[in-house]
């Protein structure tokens, strides 16, 4: 999963840095624009499923259909703030190619808020499938 590698790979870079120095953190502009595609898909993936969800008369006869709802909406909150964090990233970053790989340059900041907002995609990801036995990936 996509996402899941990206997490491991701002687990990883933020570990690397040795000191408050370290003020720009290195990126594969590949894997950013990847997430950012997996991130698009999610957010339409919760909007068909919300859309579903809550033009349904009468709605689920289930007793976790409010925690699926309240999953769907963190889901599309959480993808769609990612989403814009990752087309400001790519736009506003610096970035340099070399031996043909574009590196896309972060600054500590921003790559915390990145971490912290990967994580509660994962989280969310995980909760919709273990607790309401729901998959957003596709099959």
């Amino acid at each position: 999963m996509l996402s899941t590698s990206l997490a491991a790979l701002l687990i990883c870079v933020r570990g690397s840095m040795k000191s408050e120095k370290d003020k720009f953190l290195p990126f594969k502009k590949e894997d950013v624009e990847g997430m950012l595609v997996d991130t698009y898909e999610f957010v339409d993936r919760s909007m068909t499923m919300l859309t579903t969800c809550l033009l349904k008369e009468g709605g689920y006869d289930h007793p976790k259909y409010e925690y699926l709802i309240e999953l769907l909406c963190e889901g599309f909150s959480v993808n769609n703030k990612l989403k814009h964090l990752l087309e400001k990233l790519l736009e506003y970053s610096s970035v340099e190619e070399k031996n043909g790989t574009e590196t896309v340059y972060v600054d500590s900041q921003t790559a915390f808020i990145l971490e912290t907002v990967v994580m509660a995609k994962i989280l969310n990801a995980s909760d919709l499938n273990k607790e309401v036995n729901f998959s957003m990936s596709v099959h």
